[in-house]
């Protein structure tokens, strides 16, 4: 009922695609999410990673997620840089009203590119193996493990 009565700053646009048409530069989604003043994340699921923030924050678009235990939100969203947080309904409409035009989407470009790009996240990954490793890896099998993943053209100390 609220989005049949507001149907002026909602709308349904219906699938769009992570491929560029012939011709286009971006796809369809990059062109939604680029010209969306924000994305609302209202999940209530414990996701472990919400791939879909990350994907709209590349595009400078501020995420005003739901802070709910155990989501990615907490992760991902950091209030006032790249989006904000909300617990209640009323606390995203005041967001939406009042802090969001505060938002620099330059800025959450670059927080997504500190943080999210798969060279970046792959380091991150690498740190936490270099660390099992060296704290938990018995040493013949560090051994072992170390060559096989050289192979890989990935490096370990």
């Amino acid at each position: 009922p609220i989005i049949t009565q507001n149907n002026n700053l909602i709308s349904y646009v219906g699938s769009v695609s992570d491929k560029a048409e012939d011709g286009q530069i971006r796809s369809s989604k990059c062109e939604l999410l680029r010209n969306a003043k924000a994305l609302m994340f209202p999940s209530c699921w414990a996701e472990p990673f919400g791939m879909v923030m990350p994907e709209a924050m590349a595009c400078g678009t501020p995420v005003i997620g739901l802070d709910f235990k155990g989501s990615s939100v907490n992760e991902i969203v950091r209030n006032g840089i790249n989006g904000f947080k909300f617990t209640r309904e009323w606390e995203a409409a005041e967001i939406i009203n009042t802090k969001l035009s505060a938002i620099d989407r330059h800025k959450v470009y670059n927080d997504f590119h500190s943080r999210f790009t798969t060279e970046r996240m792959a380091q991150g990954y690498l740190r936490v193996y270099q660390e099992i490793r060296k704290h938990y890896m018995p040493e013949q099998v560090r051994a072992r493990v170390t060559s096989r993943v050289g192979g890989f053209g990935l490096h370990v100390n």
